[in-house]
């Protein structure tokens, strides 16, 4: 019984960490000039472009959680830098 009410409390914890949050509910980047609001620890972005998911030069991981939002400059870096490591042989980024 003792480990059956471990299960029990170890299941229902990780649910509620699991649970979405309200920025999980963000489905595309708000509209405007790209702008960094706040830090980088409590901070957002106006105007970001999505990071396309299907890339043959790079991965993006964890797509649940639908953080593939970037300023305009850094999206267009990634796809830069993940094509000139392709192209030099070097794998996926």
């Amino acid at each position: 019984m003792n480990k059956t009410a471990i299960a029990l409390l170890a299941l229902l914890a990780s649910s509620a960490s699991l649970a979405a949050t309200p920025w999980q509910k963000i489905t595309q980047p708000v509209p405007g000039s790209a702008q960094s609001i706040g830090s980088f620890s409590n901070g957002c972005i106006v105007g970001a472009d999505t990071l396309p998911i299907q890339s043959e030069h790079y991965q993006v991981m964890r797509t649940d959680q639908r953080r593939y939002f970037g300023h305009p400059d850094l999206v267009m870096f990634i796809q830069r830098l993940s094509s000139q490591v392709s192209n030099l042989g070097m794998g996926t980024v």
